[in-house]
């Protein structure tokens, strides 16, 4: 008796836009173009060329118009690359006093991200106190008491991980 068998091929989406943009150098172009989340940026894009690409956008300030899966990725992204980068500009000011004063969650369990301390300390630096004023909140006891009770209450709730 004769058997008829039928084949399928059921590529994943991921694998089908692989194989449309290595042919299609313009249409991978306009789908760049197009993106409004981060998390499309981490997929259009090689590992050296995201960060780059995102680096681009804080210096622009484009980044503010991204979309990110939650405020906290956000806000911590914009600090972290403020700080590996050393970002001065004022569009930024608000993140980097928030951050200081604790008033805006800072949740640091993304990867490839700068550790709290490591962005304290270079939020302290120098050039970076100066330019974003921070001083006068140093300066000011009933900030610098802010700044000591947003330490405790991270420190506080450490999930042991090694930072802060």
């Amino acid at each position: 008796k004769d058997t008829k068998h039928i084949g399928v091929i059921n590529p994943s989406v991921n694998d089908y836009l692989k194989l449309v943009f290595s042919v299609n150098e313009l249409e991978l172009q306009n789908v760049r173009n197009a993106i409004v989340y981060d998390i499309q940026i981490e997929r259009c894009y090689g590992n050296e060329e995201h960060e780059k690409v995102m680096l681009e956008l804080l210096e622009c300030g484009e980044l503010l118009e991204l979309r990110f899966v939650n405020d906290y990725k956000r806000d911590y992204f914009i600090i972290s690359y403020i700080c590996k980068y050393h970002i001065l500009d004022s569009k930024y000011s608000i993140f980097v006093n928030d951050f200081l004063l604790g008033k805006r969650v800072f949740n640091n369990s993304f990867l490839d991200l700068l550790a709290k301390d490591e962005i304290y300390k270079q939020i302290l630096s120098q050039d970076m106190r100066k330019f974003y004023k921070l001083d006068l909140i140093l300066l000011d006891i009933e900030l610098l008491e802010k700044v000591f009770e947003s330490l405790y209450v991270e420190e506080k709730g450490d999930d042991n991980d090694g930072n802060i």
